[in-house]
């Protein structure tokens, strides 16, 4: 194995920004890689907009030009996000290429492009049988319980209406939208603390958890026939045959505010855990490339 050539794995992002979800975990993805010091797997960066900003995770970049020239190394894989491709363009595919579904619903899949060098991975169970998990959360630390007094409500849409046809809001009418504010500092971390209720209507987003880091019970917006077991097992929330939801209602009933509340003490430090518990699903996917490129008589 010293003798092996080692194969980078070239990760398309957004230029770095601790703010939305979507594109930190990818920086996360690079440096779980690397911190693994794996004997034949690096991660390097492409940032889409060539801004290269310097950051905590992986300040390894590589420019748009060496990226094109890299189309038929065999040693170079680049992995696409599929927000990339389908919001944006068909991906450059390499000789090598991985593409991660970042969401469940089926709608995502009319964009993936199936080839035999291309490998496909989900980020939450695979509904797919060729698909595998791939799951990289960051855990941002700075959302705490500063045990604050708790009287306002708050709520977020995001990508709500995406998967909702209708909502009928819940939230009172002097509870406060989180949409519009700053992830960056601690605006929303402390409106957290001084909350005694999060109201939910994106079923993905990471808010869920942050809030009960703060203290704040969680109530999640249902989806239209899909049941709590459902929801909770078709997510990240399931991990190891264990659904992890402390702290959270689905919907607002009685029973669900009172599990939540029951149940928040233990949440603010269960997810934590969790999160880092997905690293093992990086582990994996450098398992299955090993045996990929084994296949392809590249590695020993």
């Amino acid at each position: 194995m010293n003798n092996v050539k080692k194969i980078q794995i070239i990760i398309y992002c957004w230029p770095f920004t601790l703010s939305g979800g979507g594109n930190i975990v990818l920086y996360n993805l690079a440096k779980i890689i690397n911190d693994l010091n794996h004997s034949i797997f690096y991660a390097k960066m492409y940032d889409r907009d060539q801004k290269n900003i310097e950051n905590n995770f992986c300040n390894n970049y590589i420019t748009q030009d060496e990226l094109i020239n890299l189309v038929y190394d065999d040693y170079t894989i680049v992995f696409y996000p599929d927000w990339a491709i389908e919001r944006f363009f068909t991906p450059l595919i390499t000789k090598y290429s991985i593409i991660v579904q970042f969401f469940i619903e089926d709608k995502t899949y009319s964009n993936i492009i199936f080839d035999k060098n291309i490998l496909h991975y989900m980020w939450e169970k695979p509904l797919h049988k060729s698909f595998k998990q791939l799951c990289f959360p960051y855990y941002k630390n700075n959302y705490y319980n500063k045990n604050k007094e708790r009287n306002k409500t708050c709520f977020v849409i995001k990508k709500g209406f995406y998967f909702h046809t209708n909502i009928n809001f819940i939230h009172p009418n002097d509870s406060i939208q989180i949409d519009s504010l700053n992830d960056v500092d601690d605006t929303i971390v402390n409106l957290f603390n001084e909350c005694k209720y999060f109201y939910c209507y994106d079923p993905h987003c990471a808010f869920t958890i942050y809030a009960i880091a703060c203290g704040c019970i969680t109530i999640i917006y249902p989806l239209k026939d899909v049941s709590k077991e459902e929801y909770f097992k078709t997510r990240l929330f399931y991990r190891n045959n264990k659904i992890h939801n402390y702290g959270i209602a689905y919907g607002n009933s009685e029973e669900e505010i009172k599990f939540a509340t029951d149940t928040l003490a233990e949440g603010e430090f269960m997810y934590k855990e969790l999160f880092k518990s997905y690293e093992d699903t990086v582990v994996d996917f450098l398992n299955d490339l090993k045996i990929f490129f084994k296949e392809k008589s590249l590695i020993q």
